[in-house]
């Protein structure tokens, strides 16, 4: 599932553990990523995945949000 994937990055990348990271918890509030630290989020997710998320990381509160948009820019990236 790709929120599990995503969950397994958040937890890589700023290193805490990936089962403490809910669904609906908001990136900034919850996580504790600063704007600074979600354009290097994205960079990353982007990277591993091959995939593009645009460039207004402010669409993104929660997991969820986050997971949603790398499945819609995967499964774009698959019509291509």
């Amino acid at each position: 599932m790709m929120i599990d994937k995503v969950k397994q990055i958040i937890a890589k990348e700023f290193g805490i553990n990936e089962s403490t990271i809910n669904d609906n918890d908001h990136l900034k509030y919850d996580i504790g990523i600063n704007s600074l630290e979600m354009a290097d989020l994205i960079f990353v997710i982007e990277e591993e995945m091959g995939i593009f998320l645009g460039d207004d990381a402010s669409e993104f509160d929660t997991v969820r949000d986050l997971a949603d948009a790398v499945t819609k820019a995967s499964d774009a990236s698959k019509e291509l």
